[in-house]
């Protein structure tokens, strides 16, 4: 149907759109801008993933195929609902944010590539972590080169921004160093599947 193809269509450019947003954060210098500006980019990508999870429920009712959905993770979004209800007084706007993004990871990123498995929007988004990983990790290697190294403190973390080399370990351009370490090895990974593909198609 072509409203299906469509809906397949939006999605995936979501989905390349939001893991692209997640990368940005994953680099350091990107916490140095205004808040504003991340704001302005994850909002709009939360407002916009809630309503395709909406859309893809009703779709998925009328068709009656919900079983497409992990009923283990549908009880974990229910776990965190009640235990949220529970601890209200504490507070509610930061627990709503988080359901709504763990929605979004399991009914919108998760689910797409279950209901789509390889298709163009997965060539599209490997291609494009593999070039900023690439370009992160040579600047990472610069900056231990020429043991380049800076904390620069910013007003809403606890902790300082750390850049390059510090503290006898390389922090590079990354947030966090061992989740660009982990993304650097999927990456290789990623590299290593499309050189034994390429061989095998020539």
């Amino acid at each position: 149907m072509l409203n299906e193809k469509f809906l397949k269509y939006v999605k995936g450019w979501y989905f390349i759109y939001f893991g692209f947003i997640l990368m940005l954060r994953a680099i350091g210098p990107y916490l140095l801008l205004p808040t504003r500006y991340d704001t302005l980019l994850f909002w709009p990508a939360g407002i916009a993933g809630v309503v395709l999870i909406i859309i893809d429920a009703i779709i998925a009712f009328r068709e009656k195929n919900l079983k497409k959905y992990d009923w283990l993770l549908i009880a974990f979004i229910g776990a965190m609902l009640v235990s949220s209800l529970m601890n209200l007084k504490y507070g509610y706007s930061e627990n709503i944010k988080l359901i709504m993004w763990q929605l979004i990871f399991f009914f919108m990123i998760y689910q797409f590539g279950k209901d789509y498995s390889s298709n163009f929007f997965f060539k599209v988004f490997t291609w494009i972590l593999s070039l900023v990983w690439f370009l992160a990790n040579l600047v990472s290697l610069y900056w231990f080169v020429i043991q380049y190294g800076i904390k620069i403190p910013i007003k809403y973390k606890y902790y300082p921004v750390r850049l390059g080399w510090l503290g006898n370990r390389l922090f590079g351009v990354y947030t966090d160093p061992n989740f660009g370490a982990v993304i650097s090895l999927i990456v290789i990974i990623i590299a290593i599947y499309y050189l034994v593909t390429y061989k095998h198609l020539n």
